[in-house]
């Protein structure tokens, strides 16, 4: 049964969204979920957390304790909040600054790979058709033309991110995370920690998970580059390991 107290939005398209879904799973909380529709639901999120301006974007969570509005304090929060027996932890005490560093590395992971996307979908109209609702698909021009508006839309929305990414900044968090995990016992800080999940994660960018897991249609669930598959095949193999062993199983 739901919490009604905790409310989680989200898109099924976001990676961000993925890594608090696992966060909360991991620590058995129990939330509502209500899905968000980038750009129509901008004006209803803004209502309801009260942020005017600047960029809005989920994942969201409400909780008794007030609203979160990074997937990072989610992730600390469902930590604080856990309801697992054992008392293990995704942030283990002593640690936060260098998980911290981690997410640094797996957002520009994310961000150059999102860049890349919305730049392939402003231009690929068959992969953007995939992307509307299956009613809109029978309107002809017209659905290439709310698809293009749609896409343009969130190619502006995160512009100062995907000017601020680069392929040189996510290759370097990649070696640096094969470095980590080479080193410290195929985790990346020597045991399983947030930074396993948030750089998993990450790791969609080289080989994109599908479903059960990641349910962001086709069109969304491309890789960075194809030869990346290949040079960073042992990434791969990482995240695959922590999704089997560590993703909540039946989630």
């Amino acid at each position: 049964m739901a919490n009604d107290t905790v409310e989680l939005v989200s898109s099924f398209i976001s990676p961000w969204t993925l890594k608090v879904v696992w966060a909360l799973a991991f620590h058995k909380i129990q939330y509502s979920n209500v899905s968000y529709t980038p750009i129509a639901g901008e004006g209803w999120l803004r209502r309801k957390t009260g942020k005017n301006n600047g960029l809005i974007s989920v994942p969201v969570m409400f909780t008794p304790e007030g609203t979160l509005m990074d997937s990072f304090d989610i992730a600390q929060w469902a930590d604080a909040h856990s309801q697992r027996d054992d008392g293990v932890k995704l942030f283990p005490a002593g640690q936060l600054e260098a998980i911290h560093k981690w997410n640094k590395a797996s957002d520009d992971i994310l961000d150059h790979w999102r860049a890349l996307l919305f730049s392939r979908l402003q231009i690929d109209k068959e992969a953007r058709r995939q992307m509307m609702p299956p009613i809109l698909n029978s309107l002809g021009p017209i659905t290439d033309w709310l698809s293009s508006r749609r896409i343009g839309a969130l190619r502006a929305k995160y512009d100062s991110f995907s000017k601020a990414s680069s392929a040189t900044k996510a290759e370097k968090a990649l070696q640096d995370l094969r470095a980590a995990v080479e080193a410290n016992n195929g985790y990346v800080l020597g045991a399983l920690s947030y930074a396993d999940i948030t750089m998993a994660v990450a790791a969609n960018a080289i080989e994109p998970l599908g479903p059960p897991i990641s349910k962001a249609p086709a069109p969304m669930r491309q890789p960075c580059k194809p030869e990346w598959r290949t040079q960073y095949a042992d990434i791969v193999e990482y995240r695959d390991r922590i999704v089997k062993e560590h993703y909540p199983k039946n989630h």
